[in-house]
């Protein structure tokens, strides 16, 4: 199966390094520890505070990032820059995550958030909105700035964010279509790894720009699990090891 890589969505060559960014998902993540350690603060009486690291997350479907999921890296390309790249087929690749079960334009929702909207529903969740970013716009467009403001009137098929738990654990936040899907990133990558969903939905979740569609989909449980919890939010994930 075709890997990408978690920082920027772009498929990863033989080596395992991102074609784009030259590096690979090993030192991403090594990477976002190391600036998330950076960050904490030596306040241990605060009730759980976790601490919230930036990074940037775009991303489609795919590999092991949610984000990464998205594919977003190698759509957003100029032709010369992916000459030796080929951009998969969403409902070709999707299948390799589970069945689909619906395609939803994105016209054709009403869960559809503006800036402020998303902003405020996931700082009350408990997450950063310093770091809440979208990577298209309505038409499926790929954005140069995709910093979200808390006054936003502009709306985007998803919205990302990284959280870092009271566990050391960076989790990979993503809220489309109206729900909430959560993915621990791995320290380590071992023969048999599963990659792990939390929702607040029994299906998950994924964007694809070329048809500008949302796609529902029924995870196989084979090398992909979903588990379903009643909500979401940055305690519960502290919860979670």
């Amino acid at each position: 199966m075709q890997k990408f890589c978690m920082k920027c969505g772009a498929l990863l060559n033989e080596n395992g390094k991102c074609s784009k960014c030259g590096i690979s998902n090993a030192d991403y993540l090594s990477q976002s520890q190391s600036k998330a350690q950076k960050k904490e603060t030596p306040q241990k009486h605060v009730h759980k505070k976790a601490v919230v690291i930036t990074v940037i997350s775009l991303l489609l479907v795919a590999g092991i990032v949610f984000g990464v999921l998205f594919l977003t890296g190698v759509f957003g390309k100029k032709k010369k820059d992916t000459d030796e790249l080929k951009r998969p087929d969403a409902k070709t690749y999707l299948k390799d995550y589970g069945t689909i079960l619906e395609e939803i334009p994105v016209g054709e929702t009403e869960s559809i958030y503006s800036e402020a909207q998303a902003y405020e529903k996931l700082t009350k969740l408990g997450f950063d909105g310093d770091v809440i970013t979208a990577a298209y716009d309505m038409e499926g467009k790929l954005l140069k700035d995709t910093a979200v403001s808390p006054e936003g009137t502009a709306k985007h098929p998803y919205y990302s964010l990284s959280y870092y738990s009271d566990k050391d654990i960076i989790w990979s936040i993503t809220f489309i279509n109206g729900s909430i899907i959560a993915q621990p990133m791995p320290k380590e990558i071992n023969e048999g790894y599963k990659v792990i969903f939390y929702s607040d939905n029994s299906v998950l979740t994924f964007y694809d720009s070329k048809y500008n569609s949302f796609f529902e989909i029924k995870p196989d449980s084979s090398n992909y699990v979903l588990r379903q919890l009643d909500r979401i939010n940055a305690e519960i994930l502290d919860g979670i090891e």
